[in-house]
């Protein structure tokens, strides 16, 4: 859905297959911009021009930095392409709606109900101070971005949502931070159903969550 070499060599095969088919659980998670490469490797015509999809569906526009800013090149510059918005819903809903085929679990497969149990762990003092700093350094850069917004409205806007849960649980830092606290006590838990005879599948985020958790069980296991 982003940008990434992944993307961009999925999108790359898409354009020689004679059929394609996208299967997903979720074909955006917050910004029309999402579906573009999906569009795209189904050749759908709203995919011809990435510049005037952002324009029409994105609420694309440039945005002024207050300072230049200089770039990985070294070139300076005093503005960027904003295409995180959104536009003309109603109507991109119904011009993807033809190529949509949209299946609930159980309408295709017949699942006894879920049982959810939540467990809520501690921080150990380690971890908390970690998180703290990561807070910390958010908010400093959150700050800074809004001072670069010339615009008073805009900026008193950016300034309310800076301390907004959204913000928090979005940024990659402190997610990262927050699951790797959690991994001895995900281990516990798939080490006594392991021992029980019990298949576990344990689902992470990041990369690192997940190649600690591999470590850690399979030496408890072997």
């Amino acid at each position: 859905k982003g940008k990434s070499q992944r993307t961009e060599k999925v999108l790359k095969l898409t354009q020689s297959a004679e059929y394609v088919f996208l299967l997903t659980g979720t074909m955006l998670l917050n910004r029309p911009i999402e579906l573009f490469n999906q569009l795209k490797a189904i050749k759908h015509p709203l995919s011809a021009k990435k510049t005037v999809f952002a324009k029409r569906y994105c609420n694309a526009h440039w945005r002024y930095f207050k300072y230049p800013r200089r770039t990985k090149t070294g070139r300076l510059v005093n503005r960027y392409w904003d295409d995180t918005g959104a536009s003309n819903t109603d109507e991109l809903k119904m011009l993807i709606q033809p190529y949509v085929l949209r299946r609930t679990k159980d309408q295709v497969i017949d699942l006894p109900e879920k049982i959810r149990t939540k467990f809520y762990i501690d921080m150990s003092a380690e971890f908390k101070r970690k998180y703290a700093l990561a807070w910390e350094e958010y908010q400093e850069e959150m700050e800074k971005r809004a001072q670069e917004i010339e615009n008073i409205d805009e900026r008193e806007k950016f300034i309310n949502n800076i301390m907004s849960a959204k913000h928090a649980i979005e940024l990659q830092k402190l997610q990262q931070v927050a699951s790797l606290s959690k991994i001895d006590q995900i281990v516990e838990f798939a080490q006594n159903a392991i021992e029980q005879g019990e298949k576990v599948i344990i689902f992470a985020k990041f990369t690192k969550t997940i190649e600690e958790l591999h470590k850690k069980i399979k030496n408890s296991v072997t």
